[in-house]
């Protein structure tokens, strides 16, 4: 019999899938990921628990994490869990649980493009969301409410919301490269809508974060961001510079740590 903090390690796990941040330009290697037999475990347990879940906020949240995980590999069946959890949690009346499952409904239709579907329940959920005054939940709602639009077209409206999103994380203790994400998606918008000074402005402050993250990869495509927005300002001379330094960040990407040198050494 697998050991308690077994299945607490599995539920964490899925708990960071279900609720992380639907961004684009996050890294997926980040995320903690469960092998398909972790996932069936994680669901049969999910499952009986269910059977005896007391009070009902409690159980609306097993259901929402059972919808999450069956949503890997059937999504119809998902859907189905995921409506009776959020029925249930408006039955409760609790505003966070609302809120919650609302946002995990959503998430499972953004994660499979559904934008429409997943419009129709961040939608729902987000004045609760705000109600709660918990502000990594708003945030996580403004954030997929930009990347919906983004990918919508729907500009003036995905920058409103990212910028939504930043001002809460400007309050909260994430890690830097998370604060470069949440600059770079406000940067993208602004030079999709031809605000390119605008946009190198955004990316300058991502910057900072990015090279204190030392995520070299993100800094080298940020810097070239920079670049095609100076190429659109016919400003060749600080596009060229910017490319430069794309390339050598890059450059530094590929080369080997001073760590990874004394191991091979070794």
């Amino acid at each position: 019999m697998r050991h308690p903090a077994f299945y607490a390690r599995l539920i964490a796990a899925a708990l960071c899938l279900l609720f992380v941040f639907a961004v684009s330009a996050q890294s997926p290697e980040r995320r903690q990921a469960l092998t398909p037999e972790e996932v069936q475990k994680l669901k049969t347990r999910i499952a009986e628990e269910l059977k005896t879940a007391k009070p009902d906020t409690a159980k609306v949240r097993l259901q929402m994490q059972l919808a999450g995980l069956t949503a890997r590999d059937n999504l119809n069946e998902a859907i189905k869990l995921g409506q009776e959890g959020v029925a249930l949690a408006e039955k409760t009346a609790h505003v966070e649980t609302i809120a919650r499952a609302c946002q995990t409904m959503g998430n499972i239709f953004l994660t499979n493009n559904r934008y429409d579907n997943a419009l129709e329940y961040f939608n729902k959920g987000l004045p609760l969301a705000e109600k709660t005054g918990i502000a990594q939940i708003q945030q996580s709602y403004y954030n997929n409410l930009g990347v919906i639009y983004d990918r919508k077209g729907v500009y003036e409206k995905a920058l409103d919301y990212y910028r939504k999103s930043y001002s809460l994380i400007e309050k909260l203790p994430v890690p830097p490269g998370r604060r470069a994400v949440a600059l770079m998606q406000v940067g993208q918008v602004q030079s999709r809508t031809g605000k390119y000074r605008e946009s190198n402005e955004s990316y300058q402050k991502a910057l900072g974060f990015a090279e204190q993250a030392q995520d070299w990869e993100k800094v080298s495509g940020i810097w070239f961001n920079i670049g095609n927005n100076y190429n659109e300002l016919s400003d060749t001379q600080q596009a060229e510079a910017a490319f430069a330094k794309s390339q050598e960040y890059r450059d530094k990407k590929k080369a080997p740590s001073p760590a990874n040198s004394k191991s091979a050494n070794n």
